[in-house]
């Protein structure tokens, strides 16, 4: 199991990325309901309509090594909680 935060300081445990994909929508009130790929298809349409960064939507796996990349994750250890 890996655990990330995000820049919103929302913190995550998962297994895949698929599980982080479902943790990231679930906290929004507008995506919950979405399919994972509605979901990174919008996310990705959103980060780079308000503030540029360019986020690959072909997959999860791209998806969340992208939002690595432009740290928007970040992965913790316990000794960084």
């Amino acid at each position: 199991m890996k655990t990330y935060k995000t820049e919103d300081e929302q913190i995550i445990k998962a297994f895949s990325n698929l599980e982080i994909v479902n943790q990231l929508k679930s906290g929004g009130r507008f995506t919950a309901d979405e399919t994972p790929t509605e979901y990174i298809e919008g996310f990705a349409e959103r980060m780079q309509e308000y503030d540029g960064r360019q986020i690959r939507s072909d997959s999860v796996d791209n998806f969340i090594e992208d939002l690595i990349g432009c740290n928007y994750l970040t992965e913790i250890n316990d000794l960084q909680k």
